[in-house]
């Protein structure tokens, strides 16, 4: 549609821009990249200072609950009333100044959630050493590999997401834009799972605590699902709800075709059992 291509990226007056998704279209000569690179360093450099491991895990679920918390409840009180934008046109800015700062502000909440893990996990790590049995090896190696897995398993989640859903649906566009028609397509991705972030884009978590080795990583990465479901359960699904009504499914495409599966396997066993 071509009007909604101007409103959204028009290279003037669009609500998108090149704007920062995760690393891509970087520009230190901005200052909000600026900052969130200084502010990776810090937390990376954490490391190799004599830091107590308390501290990395305070941080870990202090961001968690800044990402889903404290963003989950922006979005919140911004479907029901508008506040987020609000908050900007009472000081003179525009909606569109509005929807810029939250770009930023959730992509900064996505990137340190994942680097505050990362760090934790390489900080509770073990590794084989010298003396260690081959037995040892083998085990901490397969660790390793299906972490990876995981972790690959979470990129391509993440990676397909942002192909279906575009910048718009990356930064929660609907919760700020009205000028789009709202439409619901399940595609790409969507076709097997209704929310890809709370399934496939927790795997990382888990590949990153099995590749540590460590109970409590593994508790974090537990604790990061439950927070995404919960997100999802108090500020997704209403939103779905009241801005897209009968569009939204009940089930996942992949549970529809695990039900018929289920459903043919009664019907064979039951025609057995009856011929019998």
């Amino acid at each position: 549609d071509p009007e909604v291509e101007k409103v959204l990226y028009d290279s003037s007056n669009g609500y998108f821009r090149r704007d920062l998704v995760v690393f891509k279209n970087i520009n230190l000569g901005r200052s909000s990249d600026l900052c969130l690179v200084i502010l990776i360093t810090y937390t990376s450099l954490q490391y190799f200072f004599n830091v107590p491991l308390w501290v990395f895990v305070f941080q870990v679920i202090a961001w968690r609950l800044f990402y889903s918390a404290g963003l989950g409840y922006i979005l919140y009180r911004q479907d029901r009333n508008q506040n987020y934008v609000r908050l900007f046109l009472e000081r003179g800015a525009t909606k569109k100044d509005a929807f810029e700062n939250w770009k930023r502000i959730r992509n900064m909440g996505l990137i340190m959630t994942w680097t505050v893990f990362i760090v934790c996990a390489v900080r509770f790590s073990s590794f084989p050493s010298i003396d260690s049995s081959w037995q040892d090896i083998q085990t901490w190696t397969a660790r390793q590999v299906i972490g990876l897995m995981f972790i690959a398993l979470n990129i391509w989640s993440s990676v397909s997401t942002f192909e279906t859903l575009g910048e718009f649906g990356w930064f929660y566009g609907d919760f700020f834009i009205d000028e789009v028609p709202s439409r619901l397509y399940y595609t790409g991705i969507y076709r097997f799972l209704n929310n890809p972030e709370s399934v496939t884009g927790c795997a990382g978590f888990y590949g990153f605590s099995l590749m540590s080795g460590s109970w409590t990583m593994f508790a974090l990465a537990l604790f990061s699902q439950v927070c995404n479901l919960a997100f999802e359960h108090f500020v997704e699904k209403p939103h779905m709800k009241r801005l897209y009504g009968d569009q939204v499914r009940t089930n996942s495409g992949f549970n529809e075709a695990l039900q018929i599966m289920v459903n043919d396997t009664k019907a064979k066993v039951m025609r057995k059992v009856k011929s019998s």
